[in-house]
């Protein structure tokens, strides 16, 4: 770098003196001038020169360009507002973010109607206030429908047919891990979190109507991993192993092990909220299409089959969390349907 470069470098990332304190956020204050600057100068600045000026502040230098450079633009916007008196980003909304990736029964060739039952049910819970890992929950869960797994799903998944022969089948896992939830009150101010919206709009969808199960209201909204890593960091949509990379992680584990996957999706979940991300919901089921094909179950005691891409069309977008649901079809678990 040459000595102008490093000159305009240096006034740009200079300490400024106070600027006089206000009360709100004023983005004709001064400050926002300031920000400015700096994030057009990281924005001009090579992947080592980012790394370069992580290491000297103490920060986590590890990642994709993108990835690190939303790091120190937020490391020099939360300071700058301190210095100036100005309130930072809003806190987090939830107090415990709990990721769900399930495994499903499964072959190397799955028709539109194959009924995909929940085989392992992890839970990994993440402190929002700590950032970082402080429970899990795990079952594997035993199939009615396909009681034996083919030897496809075993390869992919490594769950052993002994695993799910003895293991106790989804309305006693689903009851037993909302009083885990309840017991060790992870349900007050919690958000789920998924890799992308299946594991909710296809196969809890679909596994509550073959166990007969009223749709837990939790599950009806959360969050997914993929459209908040996109829209944190700036960047396409990625998948799992792809987010992990650019965060500077390797997967720990088997992929499509349930928990290993939930591991790291976690481990993901805890780089974002280091590097200032304010999780929302950004995903919840269309609640007019739930109870259409409920009502259609109980009359026909016909499953609603899904295919991903139909399953996808059972999730709408949002921004925030709406509390006010009260739909009769999606109470809590523990309310159990009598068919």
């Amino acid at each position: 770098m040459t000595e102008l470069h490093q000159s305009a470098r240096q006034k740009v990332f200079r300490e400024d003196a106070a600027d006089p304190p206000i009360q709100a956020k004023d983005y004709s204050h001064p400050v926002f001038k300031r920000l400015s600057q700096i994030n057009g100068a990281i924005n001009k600045l090579k992947k080592d020169e980012v790394k370069e000026q992580l290491e000297a502040l103490g920060l986590n230098s590890f990642g994709a360009k993108e990835v690190i450079k939303k790091r120190l633009k937020n490391y020099w916007k939360n300071r700058k507002l301190v210095q100036s008196r100005l309130p930072t980003d809003r806190e987090n909304k939830y107090d415990y973010i709990l990721v769900i990736d399930f495994e499903a029964t499964c072959d190397s060739v799955n028709p539109d109607n194959y009924r995909h039952e929940i085989i392992e049910f992890p839970v990994v819970v993440v402190d929002c206030e700590t950032k970082s890992i402080v429970d899990q929950f795990h079952s594997y869960v035993r199939p009615s429908m396909n009681p034996t797994l083919t030897p496809f799903c075993i390869t992919l998944t490594g769950i052993q047919q002994s695993q799910v022969s003895a293991a106790e089948p989804f309305p006693v896992v689903l009851e037993k891990m909302w009083n885990w939830v309840r017991t060790n009150k992870y349900d007050r101010r919690m958000a789920v979190l998924t890799d992308g919206p299946w594991d909710m709009s296809r196969f809890m969808y679909l596994q509550c109507q073959f166990s007969g199960l009223r749709f837990p209201k939790w599950a009806r909204k959360w969050i997914n991993i993929r459209k908040s890593f996109s829209n944190f960091y700036d960047c396409k949509r990625l998948s799992l192993s792809k987010m992990l990379e650019a965060a500077g992680f390797s997967f720990v584990g088997k992929p499509h092990s349930g928990l290993d996957d939930s591991i790291n999706i976690a481990r993901l979940v805890v780089r974002l909220l280091e590097d200032g991300c304010k999780f929302l919901v950004n995903e919840k089921l269309f609640t007019s299409k739930l109870q259409t094909n409920l009502k259609a179950f109980r009359c026909t005691g016909e499953v609603v089959s899904l295919n991903r891409s139909e399953a996808e069309a059972l999730v709408s977008c949002e921004s925030g969390e709406d509390d006010s649901d009260s739909d009769d079809e999606l109470e809590p678990i523990g309310t159990f349907s009598d068919s």
